[in-house]
């Protein structure tokens, strides 16, 4: 696939889908300590990335005047557009998540009709209180404030789809790191409403609260099975994980650490590649010593080092698209405080880094 080359600048970005889904990864289930002696998580929050089952990859962050800004890649036009600044929403008290919805939950991460995406982020006053807009392009609602917090860190945000009966249920489950460090979570069940949100509650499963979080949380969904997969950074720096339950509203596991994933230098970001069920799930994460770009090699449980990528100087935000099975594009802040992507193409068997001067993530 011709890539990363062409650049152009638009003023109305079109519809968005999350390529996102997970499964729970393996670990031994047990409390997590509530200290322990590890590097540090010193990354700085980073882009949200995002791909549609065509193959158009969407990019949005938070700029220096706490703005939303959006940039994409257009498949087809083989170019990217903007960076555009979203109006109307105001100021962001952190970096957004994306969660986008569709009609049918059969046909992988991205399939069906689009319905639009809802951004989630934690606001700038005082309240650090949970906000969100729904919409697409240029077009936006103004930002609503659920009212639920105070957040400790920036949401994560899941577009599911189940059919309980007989039509479809869209449904958004937003996940965050409460001031008590466990993770709290609220569902829109109707999520273009601001009326349509559950109160939010912290996560408990057997009566136990999960966390604590040395981070804040990442999530994806896997479709075929209805599960959220919620990932975090632990206070030890290791790689843990839970599973929640789409269709029952309720947590299926206690917390897990990833022992092989070694010790994170930034919080996760995960995907679902979905060409079986349940699907692999990729993640990826800013290493400690050196800073490099790590992942799970493909969706095995191994820690590698992607050679070549960095040094970060975020978060990392992976995404895949059925449109391309294999391919894997991973953004953050790089030199220069620019847009940088590592870029995995399935036919050649390697990966590629593009730098990109025209986004810089200070604009």
């Amino acid at each position: 696939m011709a890539r990363r080359i062409a650049f152009g600048m638009a003023g109305a970005v079109g519809t968005i889908m999350a390529a996102a889904a997970l499964a729970v990864g393996a670990g031994a289930a047990r409390a997590e300590p509530a200290r322990a002696a590890a590097a540090p998580s010193y990354s700085a929050p980073g882009p949200a990335a995002v791909a549609d089952s065509y193959g158009n990859e969407y990019v949005f962050w938070r700029n220096t005047q706490d703005e939303l800004t959006e940039a994409y890649w257009d498949v087809k036009m083989a170019r990217w557009y903007g960076p555009v600044t979203v109006p109307g929403l105001g100021r962001l008290g952190s970096e957004p998540a994306a969660a986008v919805l569709s009609t049918d939950p059969y046909v992988g991460p991205g399939g069906g009709d689009l319905e639009g995406i809802c951004l989630y982020w934690m606001g700038s006053g005082a309240a650090h209180s949970l906000f969100f807009s729904c919409g697409g392009g240029s077009t936006w609602q103004k930002p609503h404030d659920l009212h639920m917090g105070p957040l400790a860190s920036g949401p994560a945000a899941v577009g599911d789809v189940y059919v309980p009966t007989v039509a479809p249920v869209q449904v958004v489950d937003v996940y965050w790191k409460g001031t008590d460090g466990n993770i709290w979570s609220t569902t829109g069940r109707d999520p273009f409403n601001r009326t349509g949100y559950t109160p939010a509650a912290p996560a408990s499963y057997n009566g136990l609260g999960l966390g604590p979080l040395g981070s804040g949380p990442a999530a994806s969904t896997d479709n075929a099975q209805e599960t959220d997969a919620v990932y975090w950074q632990g206070g030890d720096s290791g790689l843990w994980s839970s599973g929640y339950d789409v269709k029952t509203h309720s947590w299926v596991s206690g917390t897990a650490r990833q022992a092989w994933a070694g010790h994170l230098g930034s919080a996760p970001s995960v995907v679902l590649e979905q060409l079986e069920i349940p699907g692999t799930p990729l993640i990826a994460w800013q290493g400690v010593y050196p800073n490099g770009l790590w992942w799970n090699s493909g969706g095995g449980q191994k820690a590698s080092q992607i050679p070549g990528m960095g040094p970060l100087g975020s978060v990392p935000s992976i995404a895949w698209s059925p449109a391309h099975p294999g391919d894997y594009c991973i953004f953050w802040k790089g030199r220069n405080d620019y847009l940088y992507e590592a870029y995995y193409n399935f036919a050649t068997g390697s990966w590629s880094r593009i730098a990109f001067p025209q986004m810089s993530l200070l604009g």
